[in-house]
């Protein structure tokens, strides 16, 4: 019994849902350990300031200066449910921070293989630059979120081609844009990939009738978004 007992349990340690999970646990102990301990940092009281007016304020004030309204919206709404102590206040930058470990799990997937993909999300889950922003009440891991998810999604649409990649990725992008300016240079890079790879599928008649379906669904996402 002990014998059976001690191969299910290292069956079970082995499997990679066991270990994201573990990796998602510890992301998420780095993140919230002590994350009222530090007083408030001048950025996050400008962000708490700002959230703290009405929803229009928070919009015109946005615009006219160097960052979008949707984060400070969200952390109105936060604020008045939950409070603005340190803690709270800064739990809504480390909710996005831990939940971007299994999307950057679900990303490493689509080109790794075996245990570089946990090797791969265990790096993202300790680094110190990550977890910093996980506990300052800032934009930038909603940014990074989005950020994941959106590369995720364009990757697999370039796989499998599903309608329902292109909601997600329409979504997600939509977040993305009104989280951040930067962004824009994501779905840059996505534009410049999805062209160079069409230029090398050229010669191949399948491929470029796939492509052809992606560049009309993908154009189809940028209308609904910028329009």
């Amino acid at each position: 019994i002990n014998k059976l007992s001690s191969a299910s349990i290292r069956e079970l340690v082995n499997q990679p849902g066991f270990l994201l999970g573990a990796l998602v646990a510890l992301g998420a102990s780095l993140r919230l350990w002590g994350l009222g301990s530090e007083s408030l940092r001048l950025d996050e009281s400008q962000s708490i300031w700002q959230a703290s007016h009405t929803t229009e304020f928070i919009r015109t004030y946005m615009i006219k200066n160097v960052h979008l309204p949707l984060h400070n919206t969200l952390l109105h709404f936060w604020i008045r449910l939950f409070g603005s102590s340190e803690i709270s206040v800064r739990l809504l930058s480390a909710i996005p921070g831990t939940l971007t470990i299994p999307a950057f799990y679900l990303l490493a997937r689509e080109f790794l293989k075996g245990r570089w993909v946990l090797f791969a999300t265990a790096f993202a889950t300790i680094s110190p630059f990550w977890i910093w922003y996980s506990r300052e009440i800032r934009m930038y891991t909603l940014l990074v979120l989005v950020t994941t998810l959106s590369y995720y999604f364009f990757i697999k649409i370039l796989k499998k081609n599903k309608k329902v990649d292109y909601i997600f990725y329409g979504l997600v992008n939509l977040i993305g844009i009104y989280t951040h300016y930067f962004f824009f240079l994501v779905l840059f890079v996505h534009a410049i990939y999805f062209l160079i790879d069409w230029r090398s599928s050229r010669k191949l008649e399948n491929a470029m009738v796939n492509k052809k379906i992606v560049l009309r669904r993908l154009i189809a996402v940028a209308l609904i978004l910028f329009i």
